[in-house]
């Protein structure tokens, strides 16, 4: 593990999501509400360049110190959380392995019963191509579906992680740059893809909840449900697409290691 660009994507998805609420609590809140968090934000700070300035006493360097521990704790629990889309990157994986059946039937067939049995139960569940449209948009109102997909969350893991060591392991060269470029952006466009979802949750909670019982209710409701709709699908295409640039990465290497190791006997 790369430690330096680990940290790297903490700082950077922290800052994103604390970047993100600084704008939600001065411009989402209101031109008062903004001005007044920003003007007692410059009096803690010494933006006047008084004497009492926080700044230029040992309180301000703990205070920067405490700054950058929060905002790399914030992206390491980003990460930590995962992605929120994690049933249609099942779903965009499992459309991989459908394509590539052909050497994967192979190459799963000498691993070890878990690999070939998690491997064997992603096919039965995505590679059945000749279903109906109709059967497609109906099972998507079936509860029992979507339990069925989440139940296979530990297979996904196994397969993925199995793939990347696969690579790791018999490649020439070990992990490509490519690949493991992919798999940073892809896990940095995860963390800010759920930073952007928690500020359309808080757009939602704000609209409904800043207003005071006898108080007429605002006059905002199309407005918060774009910036809801907009936040919410840029979350998932920062998500999905920069996955699917991985897992294209990810079975292309696989092939071709497996491929290799074929003509190495």
């Amino acid at each position: 593990m790369n430690f330096g660009a680990r940290f790297s994507e903490f700082g950077m998805t922290g800052a994103v999501f604390w970047i993100c609420q600084i704008l939600l609590f001065t411009i989402g809140t209101g031109e008062a509400a903004g001005e007044q968090f920003l003007d007692l934000l410059g009096s803690f700070i010494g933006a006047e360049n008084t004497e009492s300035s926080v700044l230029k006493s040992a309180a301000g360097s703990l205070l920067t110190v405490f700054g950058l521990i929060g905002i790399f704790v914030t992206g390491l629990v980003l990460d930590m959380i995962g992605s929120i889309f994690f049933m249609q990157e099942m779903r965009i994986f499992g459309g991989h392995i459908s394509r590539n059946i052909d050497w994967l039937n192979n190459m799963t067939e000498k691993c070890s019963t878990a690999i070939a049995r998690d491997y064997q139960v992603f096919q039965e569940e995505f590679g059945d191509k000749n279903i109906s449209k109709k059967y497609i948009y109906t099972r998507l109102l079936d509860p029992r579906f979507h339990y069925r997909r989440f139940r296979l969350r530990s297979r996904y893991r196994h397969l993925q992680t199995f793939l990347l060591s696969y690579i790791h392991v018999y490649s020439a060269n070990g992990t490509s740059d490519q690949l493991t470029d992919h798999v940073h952006v892809w896990r940095t466009a995860r963390a800010i893809s759920t930073a952007l979802f928690i500020v359309a949750m808080e757009v939602i909670a704000f609209e409904h909840f800043t207003h005071l019982p006898d108080e007429t209710p605002h006059d905002s409701g199309p407005m918060t449900l774009i910036i809801y709709g907009t936040l919410f699908a840029l979350s998932a295409m920062l998500t999905l697409k920069s996955y699917n640039r991985m897992c294209f990465s990810l079975f292309t290497l696989s092939c071709a290691t497996n491929s290799h190791q074929a003509l190495s006997k």
